[in-house]
């Protein structure tokens, strides 16, 4: 029995290990050699302190194996201000970064990011939970009956996008439990990209002053209303100091 069991898990991880594979076929050939480079850097970094990373162990750490890769889009503002159809994907510019899952004993455990600096790919981010987006994943394939994802991010966005002749499908990184915070959204079912448009434009419409890079796309995570409570905490903080110095030069 014991051994049946290990022939199962053997070939399991041989049939994840060819899906991966077969997934980056049609990647090119540096992006691959980059992220194989990447993933020694992030067994040397991650093994001088493995539980700071989230692993057990060094021996877990040599385990890590390279999973599905995806090239990164990022949304151009600019183009998302001016655009008029119900199009996601129109808005976006494509890059050079591409996010790798990295496997731990056949499930997602992380994540490694490339991007393309000084003439070649390479390691420019490690880390995250990759859970949230492997189930997504694994949903986009049943629902899309196989093909593979756009990934787009913005700010807190992160949406898997399905594209055909007749329609664009989005499906948000959002998992089941979460959805009542986002107006029902979740990963377990395509969202028409109108209505994720839409929900882009009101972000940017609310929130003026974004992080916008030279081409009109945003990296920009940061929330503007986090900076100001901390401006506001540390006046406050300025106010009292002087108040109880002044307090004490009195009583002397």
């Amino acid at each position: 029995m014991k051994k049946l069991f290990m022939g199962l898990s053997l070939i399991l991880c041989l049939l994840l290990s060819f899906s991966s594979f077969a997934y980056n076929d049609n990647m090119p050939k540096e992006v691959i050699k980059g992220a194989q480079e990447g993933l020694k850097l992030f067994k040397d970094r991650v093994g001088e302190d493995p539980e700071k990373f989230g692993f057990e162990s060094i021996e877990e750490v040599k385990k890590v194996e390279l999973g599905k890769g995806f090239n990164l889009q990022f949304i151009n503002k600019n183009k998302l201000k001016t655009s008029t159809n119900d199009s996601v994907l129109d808005v976006c510019d494509e890059t050079k970064f591409w996010r790798f899952i990295l496997n731990l004993n056949g499930k997602a455990k992380t994540f490694l990011t490339i991007g393309y600096e000084d003439g070649e790919y390479k390691l420019v981010h490690f880390g995250g939970n990759a859970q949230t987006f492997q189930e997504t994943l694994l949903k986009y394939e049943e629902l899309s009956k196989g093909n593979v994802p756009k990934v787009v991010t913005f700010r807190n966005y992160h949406l898997m996008i399905n594209k055909t002749e007749n329609k664009e499908e989005v499906l948000p990184l959002i998992p089941k439990e979460k959805s009542q915070y986002l107006s029902g959204l979740s990963n377990q079912g395509f969202v028409d990209s109108k209505v994720i448009k839409e929900m882009l434009k009101e972000d940017i419409e609310e929130d003026k002053a974004g992080g916008e890079t030279s081409q009109g796309s945003t990296q920009d995570n940061s929330n503007p209303s986090f900076f100001l409570g901390v401006s506001l905490i540390l006046l406050v903080g300025l106010f009292l100091v002087i108040k109880i110095r002044r307090k004490e030069h009195a009583e002397e």
